[in-house]
């Protein structure tokens, strides 16, 4: 967030602002590394997203106060200010902690990150949600959001379809609508027999929280093997499976995974081990992995936003996509009769 910095000796300035005796400064890129008595923090900046800090520091601040501690905290100055202004500019500071991103391709962390989400979801029941500006967006109403994407496949088809010279784009795309078009109603027939609308109700009236865009990304360990979740622009209240479905539906075309529902198995056994998830949650959570967003999007990019149908990285990506169609039925199937669901597939 930082746009500026300043000479060395202004952050001396600013350090004195806060209750630490410091040991060494160290300056990186336009943050500075502080050594102290009671420990590392960060000294970062900024000048025109203050308030963008000011929400991440409160989100922060009340999930500590909930009783999830996985976050890098905030430290207030000696007069409990969060900024220190210097010339028009903001600093602020933070815990320091070494820290890279989850790696997807280790199972073992795949796990500690859903332990993290469950613990996330358990200890969060967004008692004070209007003070944090946590609510229910109606964009996320899946039924809506999927009926409206089917709609866009047939309408893709019918352009297609018109078309008096078709690319391999075209082709392709074409011959496989109508695959992903009975997926995407088979994730809404999900919805219909799972109360959806009953389990939404519940969910806004006991204000679950959701992270929202709960991904690798958002995910950090620690060398001493601690996760921490970050990135809380999105958390609003919602289904919670929202936030284990994408989860798994970003997770699983990944090459160390390829929709091997074993792996996926494991991935909601470890949720469930803090979270129970019931038969219904189990439908919700399976019509949001498997709504075909990828096959949808690239639709819209080429067909609606008028990428060019020549770029090589979209016949590339269209490519990936329809090699997974077969494995991601077959997870369907595993995942059915796995946990006894009876969904349909006809449109």
């Amino acid at each position: 967030m930082g746009e500026n910095i300043m000479e060395h000796t202004a952050i001396e300035h600013i350090l004195k602002k806060y209750d630490i005796n410091v040991k060494s400064i160290d300056q990186c890129g336009q943050t500075y590394i502080i050594d102290s008595d009671t420990g590392l923090y960060r000294v970062e900046s900024t000048k025109y997203n203050k308030e963008s800090v000011k929400r991440d520091y409160n989100i922060t601040d009340y999930l500590v106060k909930e009783g999830f501690d996985n976050v890098i905290k905030y430290k207030r100055t000696l007069d409990g200010r969060l900024f220190v202004k210097e010339k028009g500019i903001y600093f602020y500071m933070k815990e320091h902690i070494e820290t890279r991103e989850c790696d997807i391709s280790d199972f073992n962390e795949v796990i500690g990150s859903i332990t993290l989400l469950a613990n996330f979801h358990s200890k969060v029941n967004g008692e004070d949600s209007s003070k944090y500006r946590f609510k229910y967006k109606k964009d996320r109403y899946l039924p809506y959001r999927y009926s409206k994407w089917c709609r866009k496949l047939l309408k893709f088809q019918r352009l297609i379809q018109n078309k008096k010279t078709m690319t391999e784009f075209d082709k392709k795309y074409y011959d496989n609508i109508k695959g992903y078009y009975l997926q995407g109603i088979m994730a809404l027939n999900l919805l219909n027999q799972s109360n959806y609308d009953d389990a939404l109700k519940r969910a806004k009236s006991e204000k679950h929280i959701c992270h929202g865009n709960y991904y690798y990304h958002n995910v950090l360990l620690s060398k001493s093997q601690e996760y921490y979740m970050t990135g809380f622009d999105h958390m609003a209240i919602d289904l919670r499976m929202q936030d284990l479905g994408k989860f798994i539906r970003k997770l699983m075309p990944q090459k160390d995974y390829m929709w091997d529902f074993e792996k996926c198995r494991e991935i909601i056994k470890s949720y469930g081990s803090i979270i129970n998830i019931s038969k219904e949650e189990l439908k919700i959570l399976l019509s949001t992995i498997i709504f075909p967003y990828s096959f949808c999007r690239l639709g819209k990019a080429i067909y609606e936003k008028h990428r060019s149908i020549f770029d090589p990285k979209y016949i590339k990506k269209l490519s990936k996509e329809i090699d997974c169609i077969e494995c991601r039925q077959k997870f369907i199937d595993y995942f059915s009769e796995c946990y006894d669901l009876s969904i349909k597939s006809n449109a």
